[in-house]
């Protein structure tokens, strides 16, 4: 079976970062965080609450891009933490590789922000979820393959929702 791509997304704060790296445990694959092909200089901006603009995002998916294909060469699942706010972007991703799987991560802009408020490791702080609330362009009827999942469900909870979806033997995409 070729290696399958399992991308989890949502904005800053959804713990998709999480959420990956536990699946990529389970499914003895590799995790890749899509903020670490951010430059610094985003990665910079992105700390100071400042979004980043059209083209810095797009050289940042030719950059993501090349880093998913270099992985999945190896022959290993890619478990890809990956923000996903806008639809095209999504699409990129979508129509790129086959064999994949994405989930989205949802939840009450509260519960978000709590948990950014409460987080010191990461460079993207409270300050950047407006900017990441305003960007994220919502599943349209077109991307109905996408599997939502809520972010008040326990770990373990959507780790096996994740799990039991790639498991079927029907690809998504």
């Amino acid at each position: 079976m070729a290696p399958r791509l399992i991308t989890i997304m949502g904005v800053s704060g959804t713990g998709k970062s999480s959420l990956a790296i536990a699946v990529a445990r389970k499914v003895n694959g590799i995790y890749l965080d899509a903020d670490d092909f951010h430059t610094n200089e985003c990665k910079t901006l992105m700390a100071e609450g400042i979004g980043i603009s059209d083209q810095q995002r797009q050289e940042w998916l030719i950059r993501l891009m090349k880093g998913i294909s270099e992985q999945l060469s190896t022959d290993q699942d890619v478990v890809l933490a990956f923000s996903g706010l806008k639809k095209a972007h999504r699409k990129q991703v979508y129509s790129s590789f086959s064999n994949q799987w994405q989930f989205m991560l949802e939840g009450s802009p509260d519960l978000i922000l709590k948990r950014l408020m409460n987080r010191s490791d990461h460079f993207a702080g409270a300050d950047l979820l407006p900017s990441q609330i305003l960007a994220m362009e919502p599943i349209d009827t077109n991307e109905e393959l996408v599997i939502k999942l809520a972010i008040n469900l326990l770990p373990k909870e959507q780790v096996a929702l994740v799990v039991d979806s790639i498991s079927q033997e029907k690809v998504w995409c």
